[in-house]
């Protein structure tokens, strides 16, 4: 919830064509993070995170594998940020602190436009770090990059909230691989 799946059976696809969903949200696009990086070959228990329209993640190494799907993506794809937009020309893609200052990076250079997902964290990360933004995430009052910048108490709590599906996620995929009484294998 609140999205519903069109499809709740398996499906045989072709894939030379699409790459399939493992199962409701968790779709192709981290199928092919899987099998780009082996997974079903890693000795080591591994974490793969796929934050996009969805934060897809997996957990698991050669033996079993846990997979889930949490609404962590609108925040970080720019949806109900103030300023957000996708990874674009024009979009502050990274936000460092230099000498106490601010300095920021624009995709394709030029004015920038907007904020996409790593613009966004990386800033929230600064002003946290630099003292605009406490360990509550309260802010004192709107905090301004540039002119057509800026970052809302609003913005700050999306961020929180998309963290917490994350976290959520992890602690999930924990829990259910190491449970002996649950067999869920992807």
């Amino acid at each position: 919830p609140p999205y519903m799946p069109a499809v709740r059976d398996a499906l045989e696809i072709d894939c030379a064509r699409i790459l399939p969903n493992i199962a409701g949200f968790v779709g192709g696009d981290t199928v092919g993070c899987m099998t780009a990086t082996r997974f079903d070959q890693k000795e080591e228990l591994t974490l793969l995170i796929d934050i996009g329209t969805n934060g897809e993640m997996v957990l698991g190494d050669k033996h079993r594998r846990v997979a889930c799907s949490t609404a962590a993506g609108p925040a970080f794809e720019g949806a109900k940020i103030s300023c957000g937009m996708r990874g674009a020309p024009g979009a502050v893609d990274h936000v460092t602190v230099r000498d106490g200052k601010l300095a920021y990076t624009v995709i394709g250079g030029g004015e920038p436009k907007g904020l996409c997902g790593s613009g966004l964290l990386d800033l929230v990360a600064a002003l946290l770090e630099t003292g605009v933004i406490d360990e509550s995430g309260r802010m004192e009052e709107d905090f301004t990059l540039c002119p057509n910048v800026k970052l809302t108490q609003k913005d700050v709590r999306e961020v929180q909230l998309a963290k917490a599906a994350i976290r959520a996620g992890i602690e999930l995929t924990c829990a259910l691989l190491t449970d002996e009484h649950i067999a869920v294998r992807v």
